[in-house]
């Protein structure tokens, strides 16, 4: 691009010759200068994209509930992409996608701490919401 810039100036001095004590008194543009212009363009554009994430929602409805668990699975149907549960207490919950009884492996949602579970897609599913024997806790949880 200087190479065609350079070529055009020589064109248009050989050309016009007033014109080129007025070409010469033109300042120049170094190309650092024109990285700095370049990048402070970049990052106009960059924060007026960020506002317009910042904006978008998550698609669907966020809708929450609030159980009570016991040592009888509760069963809870949901259609939804994504899952988070929020254990309030006063003791430990699991939950399971395919088993009403809390495995050797299963870690609990321990009192006042929160998962959250994404399936990828939505479709429906049945978990299983339990407490230990003689337990119980209150649970929020939200699907979107």
């Amino acid at each position: 691009m200087a190479n065609e810039l350079a070529k055009i100036t020589q064109n248009l001095t050989k050309s016009f010759p007033d014109v080129s004590s007025k070409l010469a008194a033109i300042p120049k543009v170094t190309p650092e200068v024109m990285m700095i212009v370049y990048l402070d363009e970049i990052a106009g554009r960059l924060a007026e994209l960020q506002d317009t994430l910042a904006e978008v929602t998550t698609e669907g409805t966020l809708r929450g509930v609030a159980l009570t668990i016991n040592d009888r699975p509760q069963i809870i149907p949901i259609l939804a992409r994504h899952i988070s549960v929020r254990n309030n207490g006063p003791n430990s919950v699991y939950v399971n996608q395919n088993k009403t009884k809390p495995g050797s492996n299963d870690a609990p949602i321990r009192i006042n701490s929160s998962i959250s579970i994404d399936f990828q897609t939505s479709r429906p599913r049945i978990l299983y919401f339990i407490c230990d024997v003689s337990e119980t806790a209150q649970v929020d949880y939200f699907t979107w």
